[in-house]
């Protein structure tokens, strides 16, 4: 669900699934390794991420001070 929430905040994302599975490489180590297993078996991480590491905006890429 939590996905699924961000996903509605984001409308330029192509389709749940694809968000889902950019959305998992951007929490990679923030999710228990249990469920992040199980949700990567249904949303692999993608090889060219669209989300910015630790954040949830679809193509949000430099748009974050650090």
């Amino acid at each position: 669900m939590v996905i699924e929430a961000h996903y509605h905040r984001n409308p330029k994302a192509p389709s749940l699934e694809i968000y889902a599975s950019h959305w998992l490489w951007a929490r990679t180590g923030k999710i228990d390794e249990k469920v992040m297993n199980l949700l990567i078996s249904q949303y692999p991480l993608p090889t060219k991420p669209k989300i910015e590491h630790g954040y949830t905006d679809w193509n949000g890429y430099g748009k974050y001070d650090k």
